[in-house]
């Protein structure tokens, strides 16, 4: 009876171990992306974060840490995004909404909008993207991101 019993233990053991094999896997899959969203402009801007793979049609909102928000000129947006799938090829962009005033507040305004960030499945978890606005009402807006 001991005989069949130790079995049994070896075999819930292998079951477990197989179990968490995908799981570990999966973590290792991850690609944590902190970014960091500078106004260097002259007018409050609502600023929005986008996320999505290469292989998709679709672009997702940030909406856990860093969500959309005004920032203010000079001000700083600081977030972060988890990609599930690294080898997927994850991607960023932001938007601005340019009000025409300093003033934080209100609906409309330009959009400006940047270019699409890839991180390729090498990219290491703890990197960071930096996108940037700058201009004024006299020159025009720009967004760049590195």
């Amino acid at each position: 009876m001991k005989l069949s019993r130790s079995g049994f233990a070896i075999a819930v053991v292998a079951l477990l171990i197989a179990l968490a094999a995908p799981s570990m896997a999966q973590n290792n899959d991850r690609l944590i992306l902190a970014y960091t969203v500078n106004n260097a402009s002259d007018a409050c801007a609502w600023i929005t974060t986008y996320w999505s793979y290469k292989s998709e049609a679709h672009w997702r909102i940030n909406n856990g840490n860093g969500r959309p928000n005004w920032v203010a000129p000079n001000g700083v947006l600081q977030g972060q995004i988890v990609f599930n799938y690294r080898g997927l090829t994850p991607q960023i962009r932001f938007l601005a909404e340019v009000r025409p005033s300093a003033q934080c507040s209100g609906r409309g305004g330009t959009r400006i909008g940047s270019s699409t960030k890839d991180y390729p499945a090498t990219q290491k978890n703890g990197s960071h993207a930096s996108g940037r606005l700058v201009g004024s009402r006299a020159s025009g807006y720009r967004f760049e991101i590195r």
